[in-house]
């Protein structure tokens, strides 16, 4: 849950990349946070029947989703980073930093 919700912080936050015009290294951000937001909903899915993936609903009120439509949303999110990938190249300085 916690990886989950630092993925929704970082998504939220690509926008204050201080290079504006550097869309390879948005990319890159947005990307990686896909793939480990993907990777913590299918973690809560091989535990729980049911998920609450979305951090906007977390907490007391938490709405949870069936395991089918959290594995959707994660496949969905791997599609995403694969078509962020696919538009720009990773930038030296992104791959020098996370590898």
């Amino acid at each position: 849950n916690i990886l989950n919700a630092d993925c929704d912080k970082i998504l939220a936050n690509v926008g204050n990349i201080r290079n504006p015009a550097d869309a390879s290294l948005k990319n890159a951000v947005q990307a990686y946070a896909h793939l480990f937001k993907a990777l913590a909903i299918g973690q809560m899915c091989m535990f729980w029947e049911q998920v609450a993936y979305q951090s906007t609903t977390t907490g007391i009120n938490a709405t949870f989703e069936s395991r089918t439509s959290a594995l959707d949303k994660a496949v969905k999110l791997c599609d995403d980073a694969v078509a962020l990938l696919g538009a720009t190249p990773l930038p030296a300085s992104f791959t020098n930093v996370v590898g």
